[in-house]
């Protein structure tokens, strides 16, 4: 199949996008701004809900966590994790995207579903008595 170029385009576009978010600073040695990867919140959407909360999902299932410990769990992972990936990893100049609250809560509701629906299917999977509804 022939490649498009503008296929290509994004595909590069996208690489670096997502490059960006592990690289400690920008390429002049300070953290990045909003002006200079305006990107950052994306990226933060996805990671939570594309990697994040299906893990800890998962995690809970195995576990088994049931109530509130359950939530708790996933909003203290989820936010830990984001926190440190901006504070640490990333190095991101904070203030210019709003503060700590917004990089926390990007995509927080989206993925507490997607971490739900996860955990719930996980869960009853594993630790359900319940006779075979087939037979």
């Amino acid at each position: 199949m022939p490649s498009n170029k503008k296929t290509d385009e994004l595909e590069s576009e996208a690489e670096g996008i997502f490059h960006k978010a592990f690289v400690l600073k920008s390429d002049n040695g300070r953290p990045w701004t909003k002006e200079v990867y305006i990107e950052f919140l994306d990226v933060l959407f996805w990671l939570r809900v594309g990697l994040l909360s299906p893990t800890i999902g998962l995690l809970c299932g195995i576990i088994p966590l049931q109530g509130i410990v359950g939530f708790g769990a996933y909003a203290a992972l989820s936010s830990l994790i984001i926190y440190v990936i901006c504070n640490q990893v990333v190095m991101v100049d904070i203030s210019s995207y709003g503060g700590d609250f917004t990089l926390l809560g990007e995509g927080f509701m989206q993925a507490g579903a997607i971490f739900v629906l996860t955990w719930i299917i996980t869960f009853t999977a594993i630790h359900s008595d319940l006779e075979p509804f087939y037979e």
